[in-house]
């Protein structure tokens, strides 16, 4: 079986006080050639999504909106 397609997501959940929380989640998919291998492309998925999701659960914490 080949595969041709991932979709990777990352998702968080924030406590912003008083019983508070608040949700970010990210998705992202990516088409695969021949060569490319499935376990990497996941892993470079993966980073750049935490990457943004670091970014805005940080908008959150220090009270931005999304």
């Amino acid at each position: 079986m080949k595969i041709k397609e991932i979709t990777v997501s990352v998702s968080q959940k924030v406590n912003t006080g008083n019983f508070q929380s608040k949700g970010f989640g990210l998705s992202a998919s990516a088409e695969l050639s021949e060569q490319e291998d499935l376990l990497q492309v996941k892993q470079t998925l993966t980073n750049s999504l935490n990457k943004m999701l670091d970014f805005e659960i940080k908008k959150i914490k220090e009270g931005g909106s999304q």
